[in-house]
């Protein structure tokens, strides 16, 4: 009998010892307002992103791993993905780490959108129909035309006000930059001739962001750094000050997807009126010619993905070298990503067809 019971429990420990090799572990439970769970309690299949893992290049691993003909993504450096309000997948390659900030870039720009629509539930900015020249304490502008009188807080939002201002692909004439050597910068865009009526033409620029980010500060009566962190960062439980910085967590960047997942609420609490999430995620600006990136909101790009013939719409932030924002409203789906691939352009667009071809599809056959 005593043979029979060591049996039976030799058995039953292979047994569990198999089966806990099939399961999937949740990423860290943190004390920073993140639920996180298993693929499998979220009924994804086992291993459902596995083959992120399997294609993503990392120093961290051997030369004859990252030499393979399976690796397709280079200077990744995290993925995570959060499923139904719960994180189930966080991983850090090359210089990626869950403590250290990441630089964001021009995904900052999505962030200004968000504390312009906190702005405006307040009460400091009636809309975004107000002309930028009444929200401005400038009271002469060189080369001022009725065009330029037409320019509204929206132009600014999408990247069309019509000033002659080089765009980001012309870095030796892109104004953002141009402007920052001026005495008075933001004057001097204001200054700017005219090259288009006001919503005419896309024209990506930090020009715009920052004229934004100026009438933010004017109509609060706060830097714009400050009043971020005091209306959106601190009540989502984010330290530091990405609108001084420039930098944020990786599970932190997940948390500001969540909230616009969820309409602009956060454990009960109502940050942003779901009406600028609506507003500021929906098309103002529709790009032709595109079937995928179908045009852009106040500082978000719209997109669809395509998955088994069908497409789910999704609303993101993006900034230079791989850093991205995705929110998939029909799969409850958050997605964000963080690169070093600056100024490479083939590169970091490679992170939309890791999200397209190796997130999606598990999430797609789990809801069908």
């Amino acid at each position: 009998m005593k043979s029979f019971r060591i049996l039976i429990s030799a058995l039953l420990i292979g047994f569990l010892s198999c089966c806990a090799g099939q399961m999937s572990r949740a990423p860290l439970l943190l004390k920073d307002g993140i639920k996180t769970a298993t693929p499998e309690s979220k009924n994804l299949a086992v291993n459902s992103f596995s083959s992120i893992s399997e294609k993503v290049f990392d120093s961290r691993k051997s030369t004859k791993f990252n030499n393979s003909s399976h690796v397709m993504f280079q200077g990744v450096d995290s993925v995570l993905i959060m499923y139904q309000d719960e994180l189930v997948y966080e991983r850090y390659f090359n210089e990626g780490s869950r403590s250290k900030p990441h630089l964001m870039a021009s995904l900052g720009k999505s962030l200004l959108s968000a504390i312009m629509g906190i702005a405006i539930d307040q009460g400091h900015i009636i809309d975004v129909e107000q002309s930028i020249y009444s929200l401005l304490p400038f009271r002469q502008y060189l080369n001022f035309d009725t065009n330029k009188k037409n320019i509204k807080l929206k132009h600014l939002l999408t990247m069309s006000s019509g000033w002659q201002c080089g765009g980001v692909e012309n870095y030796a004439d892109h104004c953002g930059v141009t402007m920052m050597e001026k005495q008075n910068p933001i004057k001097w865009v204001l200054d700017l001739p005219m090259e288009w009526q006001p919503g005419m033409r896309f024209n990506y620029n930090d020009a715009a962001l920052r004229v934004a980010s100026a009438i933010l500060s004017l109509q609060t009566g706060q830097l714009s750094t400050d009043f971020g962190k005091q209306h959106l960062l601190t009540p989502l439980n984010i330290p530091g000050n990405v609108f001084r910085s420039g930098k944020l967590t990786s599970r932190d960047m997940i948390k500001i997807g969540q909230l616009f997942l969820r309409q602009g609420k956060y454990q009960g609490q109502q940050l942003i009126s779901a009406d600028w999430v609506k507003q500021s995620t929906s098309i103002q600006f529709a790009f032709k010619n595109d079937s995928k990136t179908k045009g852009y909101g106040y500082y978000w790009w719209i997109r669809d993905f395509h998955v088994s013939g069908k497409a789910y719409p999704s609303f993101y932030a993006a900034g230079n070298g791989g850093q991205y924002l995705f929110v998939v409203p029909q799969l409850q789906l958050v997605i964000a990503t963080t690169g070093s691939n600056y100024d490479q352009i083939a590169r970091t667009q490679k992170f939309i067809e890791l999200v397209e071809k190796h997130i999606l599809p598990p999430v797609v056959k789990a809801v069908e």
